[in-house]
């Protein structure tokens, strides 16, 4: 074990104690004679139950000190704004049920109250990176709806992105002051106007991201949601598809570093169904803030590229044989005119049910799953 490891172990013990005693700082602040009828077996176990909690709140606070730039000076704001809280939250939720929070239900509330004290004035982007560093900690963390709800790809700007605001005294062209001062009334923050300008053109950044994501053609995403298919003038009644695999290879597409977020799942319906098709327990909830790559890991296996993923059938017209599509013709297919121009030279269009003048009856289906 290497010096470092040393001191992050101590660093670990000294933060475990002295949250712990805060927590008990809290849960005694206001009512505790109440607290301890309430809970009914005495001082000592209950200082035992909300100390146990302790550990925890250490491991995440220091997975955001070491995976961000933030260094958390012991000046006490954060054991009063979040240690005391927490007692003071465990003390209340005994004299409303007459029972101790369960476990999950205590990491959770440590964790949202650990994002709102390291993103200040509802700073999102910062909200984003505290959420992701937490998830290094605790995979099965569930954050508040004031931060999934909304949450985009912030890792896809540009590092030192934003305003050098120092003695700006000139609104924003688009996004005044007047327009700050209202939002931030409403929403009863305290944010500086310059970090919510750059908030704003960050969001508008992100948005025309996310737009030319839904826009550009891709191949394995139209697989996985067309209705419709044509190949070389001849429409298909069927075409089979091996879904799984389908859908890893459009996710192993996006940029590196890219996170599960609600803003990516939003910007195309076939989104979420990609990520459902490799994960059938997907719960966006569950991995908000964490890279794709990692998801894939869990979830992609190997093929090879001259394996076929896609075949139909194409008896009685013009004695064309049976379409049968490898990885590797996937792949190298190019968009061009409306249509997959495949290596052979042949057109494979693939639509929805609208896009066609007449209805053809359609469907894709896994061999491995039996879903149409």
């Amino acid at each position: 074990m290497d010096s470092k490891t040393y001191l992050d172990t101590d660093e670990v013990f000294l933060s475990t104690c002295v949250f712990a005693a805060f927590f008990v700082n809290g849960m005694q602040a206001t009512e505790y004679e109440c607290t301890l009828s309430m809970y009914g077996r005495g001082h000592k176990d209950l200082v035992e139950e909300v100390a146990q909690h302790a550990l925890y709140l250490a491991k995440i606070e220091h997975a955001i000190t070491e995976n961000l730039d933030i260094q958390l000076h012991r000046s006490g704001g954060f054991e009063h704004q979040v240690c005391r809280q927490f007692g003071e939250w465990f003390a209340a939720h005994i004299r409303a049920t007459r029972a101790i929070p369960d476990l999950r239900t205590c990491r959770n509330y440590l964790a949202n109250v650990v994002v709102a004290y390291f993103s200040p004035n509802a700073d999102l982007r910062r909200a984003w990176d505290v959420m992701h560093a937490i998830r290094n900690a605790d995979r099965n963390v569930l954050f508040e709806s004031r931060y999934t709800a909304q949450c985009v790809n912030w890792e896809w700007l540009v590092a030192g992105f934003g305003h050098d605001s120092c003695g700006q005294r000139v609104d924003h062209p688009v996004h005044t002051r007047a327009h700050w001062s209202a939002e931030v009334q409403q929403l009863g923050t305290g944010q500086n106007y310059w970090t919510w300008v750059d908030c704003k053109l960050g969001m508008e950044i992100l948005i025309h991201r996310y737009r030319l994501l839904a826009e550009k053609p891709n191949i394995f995403l139209q697989l996985l949601s067309a209705t419709a298919f044509e190949y070389n003038g001849t429409r298909l009644s069927k075409l089979v598809l091996l879904r799984k695999i389908i859908a890893q290879e459009f996710l192993a597409q996006l940029e590196r570093g890219t996170r599960v977020s609600a803003g990516l799942l939003s910007c195309r319906p076939e989104m979420l169904a990609a990520f459902s098709t490799l994960g059938a327990t997907f719960d966006p909830q569950l991995w908000y803030g964490i890279e794709v790559v990692e998801f894939l890991s869990e979830h992609e296996r190997w093929v090879d590229p001259d394996s076929e993923v896609c075949w139909a059938e194409l008896a009685d017209v013009h004695g064309q044989k049976g379409l049968s599509l490898t990885l590797q013709a996937l792949w190298d297919a190019h968009w061009r005119d409306g249509a997959w121009i495949l290596r052979t030279g042949h057109r494979l269009v693939l639509a929805r049910g609208a896009a066609w003048q007449e209805e053809v009856p359609a469907m894709a289906t896994d061999p491995e799953t039996c879903t149409a």
